[in-house]
């Protein structure tokens, strides 16, 4: 198995905009990049994970990509959905040799080498993992088999049926590392103390 993971990426400075009651513009953006060094970091730490790609329309975030060894690709459009950003970059993963595809949001502050395997195991015996995120409406984390045999549904306020309806068969991994992201106040109230932080 040769497993890329695809992690989509706004630009810094505009993620993260239902935070404002709790943090300044600029500790929204400190965060956002911290929770994505996080991700990210822990995604090249994975001994299977053959490589990470970045996907993003900010050149600001595929600077800072490239800056710690991970490829990037810009969106396919300027106006492009979340799921065709993620879709270009899958047939990126599978144009350049890639078997399997995995993909993760970057606002996961609980995500460890544990989790992670617990994402990565089922793909060598399934064609699909999906892993929902704490509300059970969302998807947090997809794998799939390269070439991607349909469209993803991130973005669309009900990707987690979506994705279970066109990936039959696949595995549906939960697990509070996974299920845990951060979009509201409460959310990042809910911060481990180790989690990565906006200073």
């Amino acid at each position: 198995m040769k497993l890329w993971a695809i992690v989509p990426v706004k630009a810094f400075d505009s993620a993260k905009s239902r935070l404002g009651p709790a943090l300044s513009s600029k500790a929204r953006a400190d965060f956002a990049r911290s929770l994505f060094d996080h991700v990210a970091g822990q995604l090249a730490n994975h001994e299977r994970i053959a490589q990470v790609l970045i996907a993003s329309n900010a050149p600001s975030v595929r600077a800072h990509a490239q800056e710690r060894g991970f490829a990037s690709i810009a969106d396919p459009h300027e106006s492009a959905s979340l799921a065709e950003v993620i879709d270009s970059a899958l047939a990126h993963a599978a144009s350049s040799g890639a078997s399997h595809g995995l993909v993760l949001m970057g606002d996961l502050p609980r995500l460890s080498q544990r989790s992670l395997s617990l994402l990565i195991d089922p793909l060598t015996d399934s064609g699909a993992v999906i892993a929902p995120d704490q509300h059970g409406v969302a998807t947090n984390a997809l794998g799939l088999r390269l070439p991607a045999t349909t469209n993803t549904a991130f973005g669309s306020g009900k990707s987690l049926e979506l994705h279970i309806a066109r990936f039959r068969g696949a595995k549906l991994v939960r697990d509070p590392e996974l299920e845990f992201d951060v979009d509201e106040p409460g959310d990042f109230a809910a911060l481990p103390a180790d989690a990565p932080s906006p200073d």
